[in-house]
């Protein structure tokens, strides 16, 4: 039996599998095919524009899970003493332990939810400084970057997400086609109606993506 090996993800997730497909490819792993939908892969670029805004952002716990992630892997860099203000400099390493739900870490983030409130000043002015360490980390971990996709791929994103902005879409959909690559799938999905039921546009959209997804893996499965 052959086996056939598919990654697969929203969000988050998205990012994930395609840093993963990345990696794998990398060490020459073969994959049968990779979904990657509404992820923030351009880290240096749209998602650092949301970390600087100044307007609120509708799940903010979204910044202190990456910066306690940052933190454990680029201790030097990103110091939560060189990172963050009081309060968050105590609060975002204590509810940021896998032992509290997003409720409780939205709430130890500022009341208006502009999430560039938390940092110091000193390290503000480092995410803009390209040629800062900070900066340079976060542009080595979009997911895009030094690699030409070999594995067949559906890139899939609303184009209407309030929390992954459609950016992330377009710049890596940029990079690819900029070098001719022709195994990319790419689908515009939107615009979402707002269900203050549902919560965000991007929670409302992911059981369509998921079913978008799953039958572009039944298509290219054998």
């Amino acid at each position: 039996m052959e086996w056939e090996t598919f990654l697969y993800g929203f969000s988050e997730g998205g990012y994930v599998t395609m840093a993963a497909a990345r990696e794998l490819e990398a060490r020459n792993v073969n994959l049968s095919g990779v979904v990657c939908m509404d992820g923030p892969y351009d880290l240096s670029g749209t998602m650092l524009d949301v970390m600087l805004a100044d307007k609120p952002f509708p799940v903010p716990y979204f910044l202190p899970m990456m910066l306690v992630g940052y933190n454990t892997i680029y201790p030097n860099a990103f110091s939560y003493e060189a990172m963050l203000k009081e309060p968050y400099k105590t609060d975002i390493p204590k509810y940021t332990t896998g032992f509290y739900d997003e409720t409780v870490v939205n709430g130890k983030m500022p009341s208006d939810k502009i999430l560039k409130k938390v940092f110091t000043d000193s390290f503000y002015d480092s995410l803009k400084n390209f040629s800062s360490k900070a900066y340079q980390i976060v542009y080595e971990n979009n997911a895009y970057v030094n690699w030409a996709p070999k594995s067949k791929m559906l890139l899939w994103h609303c184009n209407n997400d309030d929390c992954v902005p459609f950016g992330n879409f377009l710049v890596a959909r940029k990079r690819f086609s900029d070098l001719l690559l022709t195994n990319i799938d790419y689908v515009e999905y939107g615009p979402v109606e707002l269900n203050p039921d549902r919560g965000t546009i991007h929670v409302t959209v992911a059981p369509k993506a998921f079913l978008e997804g799953a039958k572009w893996i039944y298509k290219h499965s054998k």
